[in-house]
């Protein structure tokens, strides 16, 4: 009983991190794209509508605005997390 238990519990592990690993990336993927969404949604409202409707076309172009910024720092975090990761590895590498 307990030889199954050294060789499941790490076997379970890795599926756990590989689990959690996967759901991170798919919630960084939705992320980024309900910021284009919302990005380019207030653009076509923008463009279509003008100032047809009680909101004017430059405030939906300020929210558009403000999704592009958003969508760019998202951008700059996975950037700087790559960079980390890298770092990590080099440093991982030299202690080998």
């Amino acid at each position: 009983m307990f030889k199954y238990l050294f060789f499941l519990i790490p076997v379970m592990l890795v599926v756990f991190l590989y689990i959690v690993g996967q759901q991170s990336n798919f919630n960084k993927t939705m992320n980024i794209q309900t910021t284009k969404f919302n990005r380019d949604w207030n653009n076509f409202n923008a463009n279509f509508y003008g100032s047809k409707k009680a909101m004017t076309g430059n405030d939906y172009q300020k929210r558009a605005d403000n999704y592009q910024k958003k969508l760019n720092d998202i951008k700059k975090e996975e950037k700087k997390k790559k960079e980390q990761q890298k770092e990590l590895k080099k440093k991982l590498n030299n202690i080998r």
